[in-house]
């Protein structure tokens, strides 16, 4: 709507190792915790999972707003047909199974994979098929791939291809 909003938020991270251990009551517990802090924005970090149903009903409930990470971070990941096609079916289950929820506000391709490419950040890629890439731009998975389905089947909302995101370096 134009109007500006002041973001209170938290990143969001698996609340058990096994995934199966959280119950309902303690998803119910960690929204409210957040709207009981005045959070207004989470975001699902793209190392952990993609939440499940409850949760994003109990943001849509409690009108937490959620920057939704896809499951990638901190690495450099495969540029190869194969893996583009894992990663659209996964985006493109991801995004039809989301877009329903008005607390989703934000998609993100990646955490913090733009920076893996820094020089003395994490790129010391020596494996032929995997050489390190100069300039983020060249990573097809969030400039090309994962970008398809929020463009095509959600695009009320801003996408951004990694987190931070880094045009060139």
């Amino acid at each position: 709507n134009g109007k500006p909003v002041y973001i209170r938020g938290n990143n969001k991270v698996p609340l058990d190792h096994l995934y199966s251990n959280v119950s309902p009551e303690t998803y119910e517990w960690c929204v409210r915790a957040m709207a009981n802090e005045n959070v207004n924005l989470v975001r699902v970090w793209g190392g952990g999972i993609i939440e499940t149903e409850l949760f994003y009903d109990l943001c849509d409930k409690y009108g937490i707003m959620v920057w939704q990470d896809f499951a990638m971070a901190c690495g450099y990941y495969p540029q190869s047909e194969s893996f583009y096609n894992k990663m659209y079916t996964e985006a493109k289950a991801v995004v039809r199974r989301l877009r329903n929820h008005p607390s989703i506000i934000l998609w993100a391709g990646d955490n913090e994979c733009d920076c893996f490419v820094v020089p003395d950040w994490g790129s010391s890629h020596t494996d032929a098929d995997q050489p390190a890439m100069l300039n983020p731009n060249y990573n097809k998975l969030t400039r090309d791939v994962i970008l398809k389905e929020p463009r095509n089947h959600d695009a009320t909302r801003p996408y951004l291809p990694s987190s931070p995101y880094l045009d060139e370096v």
